[in-house]
């Protein structure tokens, strides 16, 4: 009886050499081994406080169907239906005929093994002394149909693998298997066809790890797939056949080196326009990008030609233009998918353009002649005036006082965030500025200065740097960068990340392991104004952390909603930071603490509100300066008594 072991195997898995599992295992028992998602390509097999005596049979199912090599203690190990010609060709032998006599048992000798890849598994003995590694090794599968009327003399083995080595351009040593596949009497009786599937592959390699070797070999073999696919789905490769064999290739099922699934190979006709480009704005890509499909004659999808090196792509060119400086910029070409697909992600336009079409070419890959597929056009678009943004190119800085240091800004489109192609475009020149930003409150006393007063343009990065800034005094600030086009066609504002300028004496490291020790929290939203989340920091570091000489060790967040947290040193003491708490803390008017806790005690907070013209806090109740509107009753009420009384000792000594 076979005992059944499912494991999950993670991404983080597959990046790793080795899996450790941890089953209980009974000696003289059979394993099957089912992984949740695609296996690695190396796995190794260990039995730990077990010795030689200790035997199991393994079987390890995998999604693909491609070759795993098995690696006693390091070395390769032969499998039941492998060997090595007097040429030193490895091969293997059909074993379906007698399955059971090259299947292991465990009576064999440890590291004994067979992959069937009928039944998608390895097969493997295993001793408690060994450790077996087993290796995903790439191989090709193709599976051509041809008439079962083309005469016996060309499946004859030795003909077969030297017309077919002699069709790809390749060594015939590197053909290791060929199976002749017949159709059914009926099939055959009605002119019926006949299969031949071909086995390409390289000998093992000595490593049990994914060696060089390993991987020239995986290389070799995607480039054949693609040379061999590439020129059945144009029909170049049936003509090669019947010129030079006489034969005539009626379908091709092809599987990818390493891949799980196998693609059937038809003939390209045409290319089909699925999602249309749409909402183009000059300098930068598409909102809407193109998809496209090629199909066959029969409008089936046309699968398996994807390539890394010599792909098949869809190149796109503007035709009947009203601006004809207008051009493509970003992307003008996309490569196929295996799965028939081509995406475009970055197709865009150069200028303003009332009316457009783009027309897409399929475009075959180095060393295939044969295609006749026509272009296709998409109905006409316009492309509309940039919008565009500032986006800051600097982490937040910390520098000493009178520390130089730089800051950069790209020009980018609006909503896309992608930086825009040419910011010189229809001859635009920039001006730029940078100034302090105010603070609602506690504006630290430092001026902003350039010791050169040198602004860099880069037409490359299509960026603006302001160089050799610097700040005279301590404190967060945040600097407000101007940056316009000619004729102010283009007037952007940024407010850059945030700037902590420190005393040189003073070390300040910021550490996001560094847990909070300062949480605050008020009684209004702080998040739902992105603008002015940068802002709100910096009154705090100025008001609470700066202001008492406190150390910032973790940066300052802002969250759920009311939230804030922080890191401080403890070398200073913070009794100062405590008043400042107790006397109630404004963040920017209308917004107040309620609750503040410091190293897990709660602080006691005065909530502070604002009062308008009327006497009114924002709640519209009566409240001044912090006192509750019934104490305010009970002093006006003691205010107009003395009043009364005073009014009445008047009248007595008047009347007497």
């Amino acid at each position: 009886m076979d005992h059944k072991i499912m494991v999950g195997v993670s991404d983080t898995h597959v990046r790793k050499e080795c899996h450790h599992l941890w089953p209980l295992l009974l000696v003289k028992k059979s394993f099957d081994i089912y992984l949740s998602s695609t296996p690695p390509k190396q796995l190794r097999f260990r039995i730990l406080n077990a010795d030689q005596n200790f035997k199991i049979r393994l079987s390890v199912y995998y999604f693909g169907s491609n070759r795993i090599d098995v690696y006693k203690n390091g070395k390769f190990v032969l499998p039941t239906n492998g060997a090595y010609d007097n040429n030193g060709i490895y091969k293997t032998q059909d074993y379906t005929g007698n399955l059971d006599s090259f299947m292991p048992k465990i009576s064999n000798e440890s590291g004994t093994n067979l992959a069937v890849r009928e039944h998608r598994k390895v097969y493997a003995t295993m001793a408690g002394s060994d450790y077996l590694d087993f290796k995903m090794t790439a191989v090709l599968f193709l599976k051509f149909g041809v008439p079962a009327i083309t005469e016996d003399a060309f499946f004859e083995p030795n003909n077969l693998v030297q017309n077919f080595a002699d069709l790809f351009g390749i060594d015939p040593s590197r053909i290791r298997r060929v199976n002749i596949i017949g159709e059914s009497r009926r099939k055959r009786q009605v002119g019926g066809t006949k299969f031949i599937e071909l086995v390409i592959y390289d000998n093992p390699s000595n490593s049990s790890s994914i060696s060089t070797e390993d991987e020239q070999s995986e290389a070799s073999l995607n480039q054949l797939y693609a040379n061999i696919t590439s020129l059945y789905t144009t029909g170049e490769l049936q003509q090669m056949a019947a010129t030079k064999l006489n034969v005539t290739l009626s379908s091709l099922q092809a599987e990818k080196p390493l891949s799980n699934s196998t693609n059937e190979i038809r003939k390209l006709d045409k290319i089909k326009i699925i999602q249309e480009a749409a909402n183009c704005r000059e300098q930068s890509p598409c909102q809407t990008q193109p998809i496209l499909v090629v199909l066959d004659e029969s409008n089936r999808t046309v699968t398996g030609l994807e390539s890394l090196t010599n792909p098949w792509r869809i190149k796109v060119k503007v035709v009947s233009s009203t601006n004809l400086n207008s051009e493509i910029i970003f992307e003008s070409e996309a490569n196929l998918r295996d799965d028939g697909f081509v995406q475009f992600s970055r197709l865009g336009m150069s200028q303003v353009t009332n009316s457009f079409k783009f027309e897409f070419e399929l475009i075959a890959p180095e060393g295939v002649s044969n295609l006749n597929v026509p272009s296709v056009q998409q109905s006409a678009i316009s492309c509309s005036q940039a919008v565009l943004d500032l986006q800051n190119m600097d982490e937040k800085l910390i520098v000493d006082t009178d520390e130089e240091f730089n800051l950069t800004v790209s020009i980018i489109d609006k909503y896309s965030r992608q930086v825009v192609h040419n910011i010189s475009w229809r001859n635009h020149v920039w001006k730029a500025s940078a100034r302090i930003y105010n603070l609602p409150k506690n504006q630290p006393d430092g001026d902003l200065a350039s010791s050169s007063d040198s602004v860099e343009v880069n037409m490359e990065t299509n960026s603006i740097k302001f160089i050799d800034l610097f700040f005279n005094s301590p404190g967060m600030y945040i600097i407000e960068i101007i940056i316009f086009s000619t004729g102010n066609e283009y007037f952007l504002m940024k407010k850059s990340n945030l700037i902590l300028v420190k005393q040189s004496s003073q070390a300040i490291v910021l550490s996001e392991l560094e847990p909070p020790n300062l949480y605050l929290k008020f009684d209004k939203n702080i998040t739902q104004n992105t603008d002015m989340i940068e802002v709100y920091k910096a009154i705090i570091y100025n008001s609470l952390i700066a202001k008492y000489n406190l150390t910032l060790t973790r940066e300052i967040s802002i969250y759920d909603n009311n939230m804030a947290n922080l890191a401080f040193s403890l070398d200073t003491d913070p009794t100062s930071l405590v008043t400042e708490l107790n006397n109630g803390f404004v963040l920017v008017d209308g917004i107040n603490l309620v609750e503040a806790t410091l190293n897990d005690q709660s602080v006691d907070v005065k909530v502070l509100s604002v009062v308008d013209e009327n006497g009114l806090d924002s709640n519209g109740n009566d409240n001044i300066d912090g006192i509750s509107s019934s104490a305010c009753k009970i002093k006006l009420e003691i205010q107009q008594l003395m009043f009364l009384m005073v009014l009445l000792m008047n009248i007595f000594i008047f009347f007497n």
